[in-house]
């Protein structure tokens, strides 16, 4: 079977994204991988990630998959061009050595992140999987500029994949036509089979909704705000990693402030990726509370939270993401404060949009399994 060497732009050990979802799976159907975050950059030797790293690369086997580990030494930088050539070339080196006898070899990318990477790895085949939409917001025009290092991957990619239709076509608008698409999965059996109610649940009041995931410039603050206002008997719970610097630089730090004073608010952070049923399944209702203006990267996602909410059964209540309305017969789509509070006294008051098993049906026919089946007939075409 042909190894794969994996690209993504975070550590394995960090909150779970499809790159685990999907790795972990091929490692347990036997595929031999290798992951790597990278090397780290100088400017992250003084942060978190800087000091809990060893001193030099190092290997570890997490879930089934064999990680490269960044050491702080030698760290990236793009000072000296010569420099940065044989810091690459060293992490080429690691990553191919663990891989030797394999052939074909397959680099999977995850994201524009690690691009430089490729021509240092030479790969037999290469597959890029854009899974957000990588673009930057031009000062002058207002308008989405794409990722140069993502033009790069384009150019050199056998396989295409975006995870939303909306993500596809703005890679087709650089030249690629053959995009697929893989949208986010859901770990059926994790998400749908009872389990216990988390202690630190047990000191918040019901009704509760509950959003999960990263809570970073995506999310709309002001619209919880509102809501947790209107309605405070109702108990938001949060659960996931806060991106707290990034708001405050882009002036959204007094929102999270305003969170943190509400009585009806609980900002509950980071949980282990095994632990997150668990809470998801204690929420009356759940929310995806996304920006529904402006030109942010989050308008293309397919939530990976989205069929995790539905194998719960729970009433969903979504802001209109182009991804989230072919769902509507189950998912309550909603927009602006007035309107999410009709929908949130509609789905405690009469379960919401759709019934609990339509919702788990439309998570069982999206699983991670059924994802990766589909994945393996693609590399299967490329590998002959």
């Amino acid at each position: 079977m042909s190894a794969i060497i994996a690209l993504g732009p975070n550590a394995w050990k960090s909150p779970w994204r499809n790159r685990q979802q999907i790795l972990s799976r091929l490692a347990a159907r036997g595929w031999p991988i290798v992951y790597t975050s990278g090397p780290l950059r100088t400017w992250e030797m003084r942060n978190a990630k800087g000091r809990a790293s060893g001193r030099l690369p190092g290997f570890e086997t997490c879930d089934g998959v064999t990680c490269l580990l960044a050491g702080r030494v030698p760290p990236l930088s793009d000072r000296w061009a010569s420099y940065k050539h044989l810091v690459l070339r060293l992490y080429a080196s690691l990553l191919k050595a663990r891989t030797a006898g394999t052939a074909p070899r397959i680099l999977y990318l995850f994201g524009p992140k690690n691009q430089e990477l490729v021509a240092h790895l030479q790969p037999d085949i290469l597959v890029y999987h854009a899974y957000d939409r990588f673009a930057t917001v031009d000062a002058a025009t207002g308008e989405l500029r794409a990722d140069p290092r993502e033009a790069e991957a384009l150019r050199r990619a056998d396989l295409v994949l975006a995870s939303s239709e909306l993500i596809a076509d703005a890679l087709r608008a650089q030249g690629r036509a053959d995009v697929r698409i893989l949208p986010n999965g859901v770990d059926f059996a994790a998400y749908s089979t009872p389990v216990a109610e988390p202690a630190d649940l047990g000191a918040i009041p019901r009704p509760r909704i509950g959003y999960f995931g990263r809570v970073n410039l995506k999310v709309d603050l002001e619209l919880v705000d509102q809501l947790a206002c209107a309605r405070p008997e109702v108990h938001w719970v949060i659960v996931g990693e806060i991106y707290e610097q990034l708001l405050r630089r882009h002036g959204a730090g007094w929102r999270l402030d305003r969170l943190h004073a509400r009585p009806n608010v609980h900002l509950l952070g980071y949980r282990p990726h095994t632990s997150v049923p668990g809470y998801t399944q204690a929420m009356d209702v759940l929310a995806m509370v996304y920006q529904s203006s402006g030109t942010g990267w989050w308008h293309a996602i397919y939530p990976l939270k989205l069929h995790e909410y539905l194998a719960t059964g729970k009433p969903v209540i979504s802001t209109p993401l182009a991804t989230v309305r072919p769902f509507a017969d189950v998912i309550d789509i909603r927009d602006g404060a007035s309107d999410w509070l009709a929908g949130i006294d509609r789905a405690l008051a009469g379960g919401g949009v759709g019934t609990p098993d339509q919702r788990r049906d439309v998570a069982r026919d999206n699983t991670w399994d059924r994802r990766i089946e589909t994945l393996e007939r693609w590399f299967a075409e490329l590998t002959g």
